[in-house]
């Protein structure tokens, strides 16, 4: 697992522009934490897990809300 994809990702995730996007990018996450496989549907509880593992490897999360 790379650190730096993780962070580069969690970049594009608080300033995305849309729910969708937010999303998008979870799912894109959890696929390379190995959260979900291929086929299987994203839900909340995926959602949780990928955003509690990138907290415990201390990679910020928080949306930036755009003006």
């Amino acid at each position: 697992m790379s650190i730096a994809y993780l962070r580069n990702r969690a970049k594009e995730l608080r300033h995305t522009h849309s729910e969708a996007e937010y999303e998008e990018l979870l799912e894109k996450i959890a696929h390379y934490l190995n959260i979900i496989q291929d086929g299987q549907r994203f839900t909340v509880i995926h959602k949780q897990k990928v955003l509690n593992t990138l907290r415990q490897l201390g990679i910020k999360t928080h949306r930036i809300t755009q003006q």
